[in-house]
């Protein structure tokens, strides 16, 4: 007889909603195990999470001990779905190695699926289809928070601390508003000038130069006013921000707080640290050509670049032929090839319905989370419109000042505008989660027929959905799929979708 455990889980929202409260959960459970003539190790647990916040140290505890308990046993750990299970799916890692180790099954009793080492792989599939669906979810509430950040810097606004030369500011915008902005440190810019100026002489070293300038009185812009080193000046002396390019994890931002020199000195000192080199590329066409930015060699690992000659298109290692042997390819021929992938990422229509459902419950378990979250943010904007409301009757009151009350009343206003991001972020998560559904389903319902029939355009962004990587090696096209196509591709060459 298996040993087991069951596990039952809801958020605090979810505690008095008939048929997922946690004795609805277990007593559902409690008639599984029976039935399946489990043996259970502990009385039902029972869990009052939230779906995001928190770590889950209880959970793990619970795991842990379970596992020890049973040895060198497997241990059955019965949940009623996938969402009572996982919170935020952040366990799927330690469930696939736990499941792989022949140490843990699980079982979803409502949605009447088993995991184990030995499930059929249309099982393993519903399962992926399942964890990627919120995984993408939650990636998408993150990206948006990140395009928070995106309209800041697109406004002009930094992001933490200025680099050498420039002073972080807060700018009053009038009407009791501000923002955050940069300036040119007075104290600063004039030596971070002339250490460009030196430096594009091509007679000093970085190690010189910086020597130099610590003689000339250039500091840190530190608490102590530390001595700048090497490291800094070589910093300085490749940030575009001194010319007016505001850069942030790869992206450039034009900025508007004062350039302390030309983008002619800056390039001629780039010059100078690096040589010239790189061959002109001609006009960019690459929207007219499937796999501009998609391939490179397989041989030396460039780029791969598409060209145009009498009509036809064709794809070459970026580098000289002197310096990589890869030859040139027609784009046909790798269509051809790149045909055949496709063709293998359809699921079979005996699985999809499954598959389908599985998709259905986690959009369910996201619907449900969404409403809690909107419920919170709800009640925080009704909460703020009191205290809005109680701060306007002190101040008529005459109560307060009107300085306490603008300053007041700026950080309501403030918290609002944050508050009703936030709802902005969760309906525009659901719409993109919505569509990455769809595209997902319709994808692997017919993947050559709509990439057969859509635009180049269209072309680029399925490759990019579809593939992590693609490599040219002479005449050869080799794919790397991305998740959960990877999968759905072995399972239809290997022909193991039922065992």
């Amino acid at each position: 007889m298996s040993k087991a455990i069951i596990l039952a889980r809801v958020s605090s929202k979810e505690q008095e909603v008939d048929g997922n409260s946690l004795d609805a959960q277990v007593d559902r459970l409690q008639e599984y195990v029976d039935r399946k003539e489990l043996e259970l190790i502990h009385k039902p647990y029972k869990l009052v999470e939230s779906s995001t916040q928190g770590d889950r140290r209880k959970f793990m505890k619970i795991m842990n001990d379970s596992l020890e308990s049973v040895k060198d046993e497997v241990l059955v750990i019965v949940a009623d779905k996938v969402d009572r299970f996982q919170r935020g799916f952040k366990e799927t890692v330690w469930v696939y190695e736990e499941i792989k180790a022949v140490t843990v099954e699980l079982h979803f009793a409502s949605e009447n699926l088993i995991l184990h080492k030995e499930s059929p792989s249309s099982d393993i599939m519903r399962w992926n289809m399942t964890v990627i669906g919120a995984q993408y979810y939650c990636l998408t509430i993150s990206e948006n928070v990140k395009r928070t950040y995106e309209l800041k810097l697109k406004q002009g606004e930094p992001i933490g601390k200025l680099p050498l030369g420039y002073l972080n500011i807060r700018e009053d915008l009038g009407n009791g508003r501000d923002r955050a902005w940069g300036q040119v440190d007075p104290e600063r810019a004039y030596l971070i000038k002339e250490g460009f100026e030196l430096y594009s002489t091509g007679t000093y070293s970085i190690r010189k130069l910086a020597k130099i300038l610590r003689e000339k009185g250039l500091t840190n812009n530190t608490k102590n006013n530390t001595a700048v080193s090497k490291g800094v000046i070589e910093r300085m002396l490749n940030n575009p921000i001194y010319y007016g390019i505001y850069e942030v994890k790869g992206k450039q931002y034009p900025h508007q707080w004062g350039n302390i020199i030309s983008k002619e000195l800056f390039d001629i000192c780039q010059d100078v640290k690096n040589g010239k080199g790189g061959r002109k590329t001609g006009r960019n066409t690459e929207n007219n050509y499937i796999f501009s930015g998609f391939i490179r060699c397989g041989k030396c690992g460039a780029l791969c670049t598409p060209y145009t000659t009498k009509g036809n298109i064709y794809i070459r290692c970026s580098k000289l032929k002197e310096e990589c042997p890869n030859v040139n390819v027609s784009e046909k021929i790798l269509i051809e090839q790149l045909k055949k992938t496709f063709e293998n990422l359809v699921i079979p229509e005996e699985y999809m319905h499954e598959i389908v459902e599985s998709v259905k419950n986690i959009t369910d378990s996201k619907n449900r989370f969404q409403k809690e979250q909107l419920e919170k943010i709800d009640k925080n904007l009704q909460e703020n419109e009191k205290a809005d409301s109680r701060l306007l009757d002190l101040f008529l009151a005459q109560s307060i000042t009107k300085d306490v009350y603008d300053n007041k009343a700026k950080e309501l206003r403030e918290r609002n505008e944050e508050l009703l991001h936030q709802r902005a972020v969760y309906f525009d998560a659901s719409l993109d989660y919505g569509k990455f559904v769809s595209n997902l389903l319709t994808i692997t319902s017919r993947a050559w027929e709509i990439f057969e029939s859509s635009s180049p355009e269209k072309k680029r962004e399925l490759l990019g959905l579809i593939t992590l990587n693609l490599t040219l090696d002479d005449k050869k096209l080799g794919v790397t799929l991305a998740e959960p196509f990877d999968k759905i591709y072995e399972l239809n060459k290997t022909k193991e979708w039922g065992g």
